[in-house]
């Protein structure tokens, strides 16, 4: 189970790449980046204060979820 903080950071970050583009077209990049960055922000504190490993990997999705944005705004 513990090998699943990487994959599921993984797939999240991979998903919602997908999703920021639309995102970004239709409220704009500075908007959605910074809700990006708390969202990232917020699954960093989660993994701090995690107690078990659900409670972890629910963490590290926030973290994929909220490092998607400022991957994706690189490439374009």
């Amino acid at each position: 189970m513990a090998q699943l903080t990487l994959s599921l950071g993984m797939l999240a970050m991979a998903f919602f790449t997908v999703t920021y583009g639309g995102l970004s077209d239709r409220f704009g990049r500075k908007h959605v980046l910074l809700g990006g960055l708390a969202l990232f922000t917020c699954g960093a504190a989660s993994c701090m204060t995690a107690a078990n490993l659900p409670m972890l990997l629910a963490g590290r999705i926030l973290q994929g979820a909220g490092a998607a944005d400022p991957q994706r705004q690189s490439f374009s």
